[in-house]
């Protein structure tokens, strides 16, 4: 559960939730009952994000840094899949498939605090690879969200927003019904 903070933005259309996904329309629908989902996103946020004594803040410099700070996606030795949104001059995530989010209606709109609109969302993954200089990281990212659906036109920038961010990273971006990232992910997470 982190949240990162940038200044500057490639992304500048923000997108709506997908109306057409049943626990969206349930969270921003009309009427008394998505009131009362939506402040209990809102709550979860809330406890996931709370500002106290025992928040870490730190301002990252480099892509080795941002792995860094979430020890570049390894958890009890094996690589984790993050879910994340783009906000206005936030990046927040979490892993996902945790047991932690088995009782979230959304992971999607819980890190956006049950925004309606936000600017992109996802998962995302760190993976180490060789090349002929030596061993680089890469940070893959996609649109894999039902909440908000974005649409695989904001894959480029996205990409360009995090290469500009951390020049140290090698930063790939594919839809997520993309046959090279679904069999990627199946053969990393299992």
């Amino acid at each position: 559960m982190l949240v990162f903070m940038y200044h500057s933005c490639s992304i500048t259309k923000k997108i709506p939730y997908n109306p057409h996904h049943v626990t969206a329309s349930t969270i921003f629908g009309p009427g008394p009952s998505a009131i009362a989902f939506k402040k209990a996103v809102q709550s979860q946020h809330i406890g996931l994000y709370k500002h106290d004594g025992t928040t870490l803040y730190k301002t990252v410099y480099s892509g080795m840094e941002f792995l860094e700070s979430f020890r570049f996606g390894i958890r009890s030795e094996a690589p984790r899949l993050h879910t994340y949104v783009l906000l206005e001059n936030e990046f927040l995530f979490s892993e996902t498939g945790a047991n932690f989010f088995t009782n979230f209606m959304s992971k999607h709109a819980m890190h956006s605090n049950a925004a309606s609109h936000i600017y992109c969302a996802g998962e995302f993954y760190a993976q180490k690879f060789h090349d002929i200089d030596g061993v680089k990281w890469r940070l893959v990212l996609d649109n894999n969200s039902g909440t908000y659906a974005p649409s695989k036109d904001i894959l480029p920038h996205l990409r360009k927003l995090f290469q500009t961010l951390f020049p140290d990273l090698v930063v790939e971006t594919y839809d997520h019904e993309d046959p090279v990232l679904v069999s990627a992910k199946k053969r990393l997470f299992p």
